[in-house]
């Protein structure tokens, strides 16, 4: 299961929302919305990891090496990306 979207592209897009959603720089930004905006940051890692999961698998990557790759058992990536 691939994407026409590289993931350097979605990678970098990631970054991009990123950047524009978190202000430390803010003097009116509030604890809660700076909560927001890193909450918002890790949904995003977190769909973009497990379509990189799906595409190493379509390569033909093992549990094993997804689970090496992020220092978790092979039990632990499957049961967490299947």
């Amino acid at each position: 299961m691939t994407n026409s979207v590289s993931p350097t592209d979605r990678t970098h897009d990631f970054l991009r929302r990123a950047a524009g959603s978190t202000r430390h720089d803010d003097m009116d930004a509030s604890s809660a919305t700076v909560l927001a905006s890193y909450a918002t940051m890790q949904r995003e890692a977190t769909a973009l990891l497990r379509h990189q999961v799906e595409v190493a698998r379509s390569l033909g990557l093992s549990w094993q090496q997804v689970g090496d790759a992020l220092g978790i058992s092979k039990q632990a990536a499957h049961e967490r990306y299947s």
